[in-house]
C-alpha cells in the first residue's frame, strides 16, 4: 500500500517524468560537472579534462590481522573487529575492486579509504563519479550514487531529514524542482536501497565538528536535524543498512571514528602515485615528449624529490613550478628537498607570475591571518566579509578559490584555500612573519591546543626557519627573520617535549629534517640513544627523513622499526644510514620477502657498524634472508645475540595431527573444513577470531572443531590452566586437554569439540566413562557430559566460558606429547629440550616468550616430527649420544618444577644425535626403564 501511494505521490509531483529519466538527466549533470579538473582549484588555471589528467594511485587494502591489531590497541568494543574483511596480508587493489567480496565470500557495506593530505583522496571521488556516470565503474552495482562532502556539511545551520540531505548534495549539480527530486530520492531509498553508494569525504570533519546531540541517535530517516546528527545515523547503519558507503579521512586514529561505522569493513589506504606513476603523471602534465623527458630525467636525478613526487599534490605542484622555470629547470630540481621547500616554490612562482593590487608582504600577512582564524575555528570556508576584512581582495588573490553554498535557502559566495595544506602553510608562515614575542606567543597557544593540523603546521614552521628554503619568498618580500636563531631553539624544545611526553618520534624528526640545518639537528639529537617507530606506518618519504637525522646522529644505539610495512624500495633508502650509525647495537626489523640482492645488502650493512644485537621479525625464513642470516652470523664478530621470529603464513605452518601408532585404528572422522582464523596477539597470548558458513571446521591454530547450522564468529584462546587447580583437587580429576577461552559474536553452534591429548589405545579402558568436560562461569564449575573421539571431546549445544576436559585422577592415561628445541648458545652447544602436550598452544606461547626473553641467543631447531606418549607424573629422564643432559634425575612434565626442560651438552662441535626418553616407574620396589621415543632429532654442523 505505502509503495502503490508513494508511486501515486511522485506521478503527482513529477508528471511525466521518469525514475530512469531522473537518474539520466541526473548522471549527465554529473558528467557536465566532474569532468574538468581544475588541478586543486587555482582560480585562473586552465581546464583539464579530468579523465586525460588522471594518474591512479596506489591504494592498499590493509590485512584483517594487522587491522585487528589496530582495533586491539585503539577500540574498546569486543565485538568490534568482528565486521572486518578477511584478507591475509597487505595488498594493492583498484578502485573497481573496493566492493568486492573477500576471500570468505563477504561483501563489504563500508570502505574507508585513509590517506595524507594530498595524496588525491578528493579526486580519487571526483573520478569516481565521473566513471559512475559515464557507465564505466559500478554501473551494475549502484542505480545511484551520492557525494557528500563533511566540509560543507558542517557549515549548514538548518535542519532538514535524510532524503533532504541527499537532495542538498545534488542541488548544486541537478538544477531541477526541488520537490521532484526529492521524492525521487525517496523513492530510491525505499525500494532499492542495496543499490545506492554514498561517498562522504572528509570524515575527520565528523571529530572535529561533532553532532548537536551526543548521546541522541536518529531512528527514523523523516525525522529533522542537523547534517552530522544524520550523518552518525547514516554511517553507523541506523539508516539505508542496506546501502554502501566509501568514507574518506586522514587518519583512523580517532577511537570515535573507528567506533563509527557499520559492517562489514573493509580499511584501504591510498599511498600516493608509484614511481611509475609518476612518470605517467609528468607525461600527462607535459604533454609534448620532449618537454617531459627532459623535465622527468631532471627529476630522477633528485631521489628524494622523486619520492616526495609520490604525493599527487607535491607532484603537481612541482610539474606547475617546472612549467614556469623551463630554462632553469635543474636549478629548481637541486633546491627542492623538503616539503616546506616545494610550496615555497610554488607560492613564489604564482606571485612571480600574476599581478595583485597590493604589497606581497601586506598580502602574505593577511592570508595568514585568515588561515591562522581558520585554524583555530576549524574552519575551511570563509564567507565574503570575513575575507575582505583580512585585507584580502576575493576577485584578485591566486591562492583563494570562490564557491557557493546554500544558508537560509540562498545560495551565499564562500572561498576556501587552494587546499587545506596551504592553509596549514600560510598558518606556519604568518608567525614567522610577526615579530619575536607574538610569534612564540602563537607558537606555545597552537602547541597547548588539540587540533588535528598541528603536526603540519609545526612542520611548515620549522621548514620556513630553514633560511636555504624560504629564500626565494623572503627575498621577495624584502624580509629577514631576526629572531631566527631563538625562535629555532625555543621550537625545537617544544617538539622534543612532545616527543618525550607523547612518544611522537616521526613527528619530531619530521620537523628536523624541514630545518636541514646538520649542526643544529646534530646539537637537538644529542642525546638520543635510541629511536622507536615500531607499528609506524612508514611511507617513503619519511625514510628520507630517517635517513637525514641518522646521518646527523651517528650515535644512535638503538632503533626499532618493527611493523613499519617496510619494503624493498624503502629498506633501500635506508641503507646507508646503517653504515654510518658508528655505536649502532641493535636494530628491529619486520619484512616479508625480499629479493635476494637486497637482504644482502641489508645484512652486510651491519658489518661495519659493531652491531651487538639484531631481532628480526620474519613472516616466512625464505632462501635469501637464510642465507644472508647464515653470513651475517659467519662474518659480523661483534654479533652477540640474534633473535629471529618467523610467522609462516596461512598454511606453512599447520602441523599433521600425530601419527601415533597405538591408536591409529581408532576412527576419526576426516569430513572437517580446516580454515585458518586470524590471530591478535598480546600479553595474555594468542587471540584467534574467525567467522564461517554453515559446516563442519577445525581450527589449523588450536585443532579446535565446531559444527554451526548457520553463520558464526567465535573468539576465543586457550589460557593458563593454572586457576583450576584448586577444582580440580576438589573433584579428585586432572586436565588431559588445554583450556580454551571461547565467546560467541554472532550465531550459535550446535556442537564443540575440545582437543584432548590423551591416547585411547594406551590408556585405561575405562577411561572413556570418566572423562567430562569442566568449565567455569563466575566462579562456579560447570560440568559438561562428553563424548570422546581419538583427538577430541564433542560437546553438544555448548555454552560458552573457558573449558577444558578432565578424567578421574585415579585412572592412569597416556598422552601424546610435542617438543620444541631451542640452541641457547653455539660455543659450548647447548641445547633446551621442551617435551608439552599437544595441542596445549598456551605452554608453547610461553615457553618461546620465555626462551627469547631470557637467552641472549636463541634459534628454534626444526626437527622430525614424531609419535611421542608419556605417562604424566612420572619421571623421565632424557639420553643422547655423545652429550651430557641435566637434570641428571629426569622430570616430571606438567609439574610445578622449573625450568621444566631437559639442556643438552654434547661433547663435540659436530653433533649427530639419537635421543632416547626414558620412562622411570617403580613396580614391586624394582625400578623399571622403559623408551617411550626414540628420533634422530639433533643434526647441527657448526661453523
Amino acid at each position: 500500500m505505502y509503495i502503490h501511494f508513494l508511486k501515486m505521490k511522485i506521478k503527482e509531483y513529477c508528471g511525466k517524468a521518469s525514475l530512469h529519466d531522473t537518474i539520466l538527466h541526473y548522471k549527465a549533470s554529473v558528467i557536465d560537472k566532474c569532468k574538468v579538473a581544475t588541478e586543486y582549484n587555482l582560480p585562473y588555471d586552465e581546464r583539464v579534462d579530468l579523465a586525460t589528467r588522471y594518474t591512479e594511485p596506489v591504494i592498499i587494502q590493509r590485512s584483517k590481522g594487522q587491522t585487528e591489531k589496530y582495533y586491539c590497541d585503539h577500540v574498546r568494543p569486543v565485538d568490534a573487529s568482528s565486521h572486518l574483511l578477511s584478507n591475509d596480508k597487505n595488498h594493492s587493489i583498484r578502485i573497481d575492486q573496493l566492493f568486492s567480496p573477500d576471500s570468505d565470500g563477504n561483501t563489504p557495506k563500508t570502505v574507508i579509504l585513509s590517506g595524507d593530505s594530498g595524496s588525491g583522496k578528493s579526486f580519487m571521488l571526483q573520478k569516481i563519479m565521473l566513471d559512475w556516470a559515464s557507465g564505466e565503474l559500478y554501473s551494475e552495482n549502484f542505480d545511484v550514487v551520492f557525494l557528500l562532502k563533511c566540509e560543507e556539511l558542517k557549515c549548514i545551520s538548518e535542519e532538514m531529514n535524510l532524503f533532504g540531505l541527499l537532495n542538498w548534495s545534488c542541488r548544486s549539480i541537478y538544477q531541477i524542482n526541488i520537490r521532484l527530486i526529492s521524492d525521487q530520492i525517496s523513492q530510491i531509498l525505499h525500494l532499492t536501497p542495496e543499490k545506492v553508494l554514498i561517498l562522504i569525504d572528509g570524515i575527520d570533519e565528523y571529530v572535529n565538528h561533532p553532532p548537536s546531540h551526543s548521546m541522541f541517535l536518529l531512528t527514523n530517516s523523516s525525522d529533522r536535524a542537523q547534517p552530522m546528527d544524520i550523518l552518525r545515523s547514516l554511517l553507523k547503519g541506523i539508516f539505508l543498512p542496506e546501502s554502501f558507503l566509501l568514507v574518506t579521512t586522514r587518519s583512523i586514529a580517532a577511537d570515535a571514528l573507528m567506533n563509527l561505522f557499520k559492517g562489514p569493513l573493509r580499511f584501504t589506504e591510498i599511498m600516493g602515485f608509484s614511481e611509475r606513476g609518476v612518470q605517467e603523471y609528468f607525461q600527462k602534465f607535459f604533454q609534448d615528449e620532449q618537454l617531459f623527458s627532459k623535465t622527468y630525467e631532471s627529476l630522477k636525478a633528485n631521489e628524494s624529490l622523486l619520492t616526495a613526487c609520490s604525493v599527487p599534490l607535491l607532484c603537481w605542484m612541482v610539474c606547475f613550478c617546472l612549467k614556469k622555470h623551463l630554462t632553469d629547470d635543474d636549478r629548481v630540481m637541486r633546491e627542492l628537498k623538503t616539503t616546506t621547500s616545494i610550496y615555497v616554490l610554488f607560492v613564489s612562482t604564482l606571485l612571480e607570475h600574476h599581478g595583485h593590487s597590493q604589497s606581497v608582504l601586506t598580502m602574505l600577512r593577511s592570508l595568514g591571518q585568515r588561515a591562522e582564524e581558520g585554524m583555530k575555528k576549524r574552519e575551511g570556508l570563509f564567507v565574503e566579509k570575513s575575507v575582505t576584512a583580512a585585507g584580502l581582495d576575493p576577485a584578485t588573490s591566486v591562492f583563494l578559490c570562490k564557491d557557493s553554498l546554500k544558508r537560509n535557502n540562498r545560495q551565499v559566495p564562500v572561498f576556501k584555500f587552494v587546499h587545506l595544506s596551504f592553509q596549514e602553510f600560510f598558518t606556519g608562515l604568518f608567525y614567522v612573519l610577526l615579530d619575536e614575542k607574538e610569534s612564540w606567543g602563537k607558537v606555545r597557544e597552537l602547541l597547548r591546543s588539540r587540533s588535528n593540523p598541528v603536526p603540519s603546521v609545526m612542520m611548515f614552521l620549522c621548514g620556513l626557519l630553514n633560511e636555504k628554503a624560504s629564500s626565494s619568498l623572503f627575498e621577495m618580500i624584502k624580509w629577514t627573520v631576526p629572531h631566527t636563531i631563538k625562535l629555532k631553539t625555543d621550537l625545537l624544545e617544544s617538539v622534543l617535549t612532545v616527543r618525550r611526553q607523547h612518544g611522537c618520534e616521526l613527528f619530531a624528526l619530521r620537523c628536523l629534517y624541514e630545518l636541514q640545518d646538520e649542526e643544529f639537528v646534530r646539537r637537538a639529537l644529542g642525546d638520543w640513544v635510541s629511536m622507536n617507530l615500531s607499528k609506524v606506518s612508514l611511507r617513503s618519504t619519511d625514510c628520507w627523513v630517517l635517513l637525514y637525522c641518522l646521518q646527523c646522529c651517528p650515535h644512535i644505539r638503538y632503533l626499532n622499526l618493527m611493523y613499519c610495512d617496510l619494503t624493498a624500495e624503502k629498506l633501500k633508502i635506508l641503507q646507508p644510514a646503517f653504515c654510518m650509525c658508528e655505536t649502532l647495537r641493535s636494530v628491529c626489523l619486520h619484512g616479508e620477502t625480499l629479493r635476494f640482492g637486497l637482504v644482502s645488502l641489508l645484512l652486510s650493512s651491519f658489518h661495519s657498524v659493531g652491531l651487538k644485537t639484531l631481532h628480526l621479525d620474519l613472516v616466512s625464513l625464505n632462501k635469501s634472508w637464510a642465507s644472508g642470516i647464515i653470513s651475517l652470523v659467519q662474518t659480523c664478530s661483534s654479533l652477540q645475540q640474534l633473535r629471529l621470529n618467523i610467522s609462516e603464513p596461512s598454511g606453512l605452518n599447520l602441523h599433521p595431527l600425530p601419527v601415533c601408532q597405538s591408536c591409529v585404528h581408532i576412527g576419526d572422522s576426516d569430513q572437517w573444513v580446516q580454515v585458518e582464523p586470524s590471530v591478535c596477539t598480546d600479553e595474555g597470548g594468542s587471540e584467534f577470531r574467525i567467522s564461517t558458513p554453515a559446516g563442519r571446521f577445525e581450527c589449523s591454530r588450536t585443532r579446535m572443531r565446531w559444527v554451526c547450522a548457520g553463520d558464526v564468529t567465535l573468539q576465543y584462546r586457550a589460557v593458563d590452566g593454572r586457576f583450576l587447580r584448586a577444582e580440580l583437587e576438589r573433584l579428585q580429576r586432572e586436565r588431559i586437554g588445554p583450556v580454551i577461552d571461547v565467546t560467541m559474536i554472532s550465531g550459535k553452534l550446535e556442537e564443540a569439540h575440545l582437543p584432548h591429548y590423551a591416547c585411547l589405545a594406551e590408556s585405561d579402558l575405562s577411561v572413556e566413562d570418566a572423562v567430562i568436560g569442566l568449565g567455569v562461569k563466575d566462579e562456579v564449575a560447570i560440568l559438561e557430559s562428553v563424548q570422546l573421539t581419538r583427538f577430541h571431546a564433542k560437546i553438544i549445544q555448548p555454552s560458552f566460558w573457558p573449558t577444558t576436559v578432565i578424567k578421574e585422577k585415579d585412572i592412569p592415561v597416556e598422552q601424546h606429547l610435542d617438543l620444541i628445541i631451542f640452541m641457547t648458545n653455539e660455543d659450548p652447544l647447548i641445547l633446551h629440550v621442551y617435551f608439552f602436550p599437544l595441542f596445549d598452544t598456551f605452554s608453547k606461547e610461553k615457553i618461546k616468550q620465555e626462551e627469547t626473553a631470557n637467552n641472549p641467543i636463541v634459534l628454534e631447531i626444526d626437527h622430525h616430527r614424531s609419535s611421542m606418549k608419556i605417562q604424566m607424573d612420572t619421571p623421565h629422564i632424557l639420553e643422547v649420544s655423545g652429550a651430557s643432559v641435566l637434570p641428571e634425575e629426569g622430570i616430571i612434565f606438567l609439574s610445578n618444577i622449573h625450568p621444566n626442560f631437559f639442556k643438552i651438552k654434547p661433547n663435540g662441535k659436530k653433533c649427530e644425535a639419537h635421543c632416547r626418553l626414558h620412562e622411570q616407574r617403580i613396580i614391586h620396589d624394582e625400578l623399571y626403564s622403559e623408551i617411550n621415543w626414540c628420533v634422530l632429532i639433533i643434526h647441527l654442523f657448526l661453523w
